[in-house]
């Protein structure tokens, strides 16, 4: 590691434990600027801002560069309150008409956090199911507060804009590759969340409206593996493994170990659970004690080359400086098929078996969407 990404870490850490970082970092050649770059780019502006402000006060940036820090920080709090109130009018308006929405990632993971208003904002992703989801549509699309441009509607969810936030309701959580077990997925989904009473699921608590979040057996996978869909996709940031982290530290001892650690095989995720378990420990400070599953080959070495895929991919992989130009292609079919392939030779030394069993299952699905369009 650089300097720079030391100095990156042991802020994200401060930030997210509460804990001051070690001032040794910062006596000298500290590149501030390149930080707040970095701190964008992952999408953690305001877990770093929380970590400096626990430096002794002579290891502070400069007054320009703190002053950035603390306005993109006020940023960020003001764009949670304001999705929260979204989120809470949402759920009224779906309650009103029987359906139970459940809050996928995002702001229900920003609870876990010592400071969940410095999380940095993404979307809103709920759930409805299949059963509810053209009705849930069909209410939230008539509302004046949805946009009708720019709709994206696939197998997964339909996304738009719903007052200035983009809002994605699931019909499905998500999905595996391999359709057998893809098929066993959906089942565990409709068992964890459709078939569980109101009072058996997670509440989180938002300004007095009780709003329901998923089984926590059942999102240490789900988190997990978004997390193994983007890296392999596209590219992962900080944002999405603070969150797993963030959540596994709150709620390890309410997580089946059994039921999740057969999951994990079952789905082929052991590569992807053991080396980001390993990054958790040895650079963002999880205690392993709170891992539900210890990592299956704690020898391993190569969480260093995996903290190197996530600083130069960043937030989604929109920092990739080496797929800039075929991000910027007009054509989304052809960049999204080149991009794939960039990023499944980039990630197969970290998880060979997964990546190889991912680009299988992607490249026969690809050859059935051909098919069957043709």
């Amino acid at each position: 590691m650089t300097l720079l990404q030391q100095q990156f870490l042991e802020l994200l850490k401060a930030g997210m434990w509460g804990k001051a970082p070690d001032s040794s970092f910062f006596i000298d050649s500290v590149d501030w600027k390149q930080i707040y770059k970095t701190s964008m780019e992952q999408a953690v502006l305001g877990i770093i801002a929380d970590g400096i402000e626990l430096l002794p006060k002579e290891f502070y940036p400069s007054k320009e560069i703190l002053t950035r820090f603390i306005m993109s920080k006020v940023q960020i709090r003001k764009q949670n309150l304001a999705m929260n109130r979204e989120i809470n009018k949402i759920v009224d308006i779906l309650h009103e008409s029987g359906i139970r929405p459940i809050l996928l990632k995002g702001q229900g993971i920003a609870q876990y956090y010592i400071n969940p208003e410095s999380r940095s904002c993404g979307d809103i992703d709920i759930y409805v199911g299949i059963e509810n989801y053209n009705k849930c549509c069909s209410i939230l699309l008539s509302s004046d507060k949805a946009s009708k441009e720019k709709i994206e509607d696939n197998f997964l969810h339909l996304g738009f804009c719903y007052n200035g936030i983009e809002l994605e309701i699931h019909r499905k959580a998500g999905y595996l590759k391999n359709p057998e077990l893809d098929a066993s997925f959906q089942k565990w989904t409709i068992d964890a969340l459709d078939n569980r009473g109101e009072h058996e699921l997670p509440i989180w608590n938002n300004e007095g409206k009780d709003v329901t979040l998923p089984d926590h057996t059942y999102n240490a996978f789900f988190l997990i593996q978004h997390i193994a869909k983007h890296i392999t996709s596209e590219g992962i940031g900080f944002r999405q493994i603070c969150d797993w982290i963030m959540f596994i530290h709150r709620n390890h001892t309410e997580i089946d170990r059994n039921s999740l650690q057969n999951r994990i095989r079952e789905y082929r995720m052991s590569e992807i659970w053991n080396e980001f378990c390993l990054l958790a420990i040895k650079y963002l400070g999880l205690p392993i004690d709170e891992l539900p599953i210890k990592p299956t080959d704690p020898s391993s070495s190569k969480s260093k080359d995996l903290l190197k895929q996530i600083f130069m991919s960043g937030n989604f992989g929109r920092f990739d400086s080496s797929t800039k130009k075929i991000r910027s292609g007009s054509n989304k079919k052809k960049r999204n098929i080149q991009l794939q392939i960039i990023r499944l030779f980039k990630i197969v030394s970290l998880f060979p078996r997964y990546t190889v069993s991912y680009g299988f299952d992607w490249l026969v699905g690809g050859v059935k969407r051909f098919l069957y369009n043709k």
